[in-house]
């Protein structure tokens, strides 16, 4: 079941797994390479791509990620899924076509404020977790310092150069969603509109 508090959690453990190897244990984090992924994640202004969810009661669902920082991404959910995602730069949005209503929460208390934050410090704000260093892989772990209830988000890079791969939400209870990326487009222009989100739906949650 997809919900406001697993919706982010992706990357399909397999999938990682076959793409990058088995992670080393909890590798020391050099402050050089701190700037290193700090650097790369403030660089990123733009993504587009398919997406592999892996959910923590075992389902899956497919679909297509646009996203522009900060503050604006959409998930766009392949069907049976009836869920489309927004961030508008102020709210997070959650719609349920099927159930036509729509939910919206603060972007700065959702998961989706760990990558879509104007600027992303790993001394300021985030801190990390824990970080790992496998065969051309680096995993690391951010909670948000002032919201810690929101849980935390695992980046999988590649290394040699960076390049975010998938991300894992971890939410309060432990419960995992995990996002794989399939041909990932950085960099490229956005279509602005696909951010916009015109609530037609009389039965709105808050």
């Amino acid at each position: 079941m997809i919900t406001i508090k697993n919706i982010f959690r992706p990357l399909a453990l397999m999938c990682a797994l076959v793409l990058f190897g088995a992670p080393t244990p909890a590798a020391t984090l050099s402050d050089a390479e701190l700037d290193r992924i700090e650097r790369y994640l403030n660089s990123l202004q733009t993504l587009q791509s398919k997406f592999v969810q892996n959910n923590p009661d075992g389902s899956h669902a497919l679909g297509t990620l646009y996203l522009q920082r900060p503050g604006r991404m959409r998930f766009e959910y392949d069907p049976p899924t009836p869920i489309r995602l927004y961030a508008n730069g102020n709210f997070f949005i959650h719609v349920d076509m099927e159930l036509e209503q729509a939910s919206h929460y603060p972007l700065n208390e959702t998961p989706a404020h760990f990558i879509l934050r104007e600027n992303i410090s790993l001394r300021e704000g985030l801190k990390v977790k824990s970080f790992e260093r496998a065969d051309r892989v680096l995993r690391i772990e951010l909670a948000d310092a002032e919201n810690p209830d929101i849980g935390s988000v695992t980046l999988t890079l590649a290394d040699n150069p960076l390049e975010l791969r998938a991300w894992t939400i971890t939410d309060a209870q432990g419960l995992r969603t995990e996002l794989a990326f399939v041909n990932a487009r950085f960099g490229g222009r956005i279509d602005q509109t696909l951010f916009e989100y015109v609530d037609n739906f009389s039965n709105q949650g808050n």
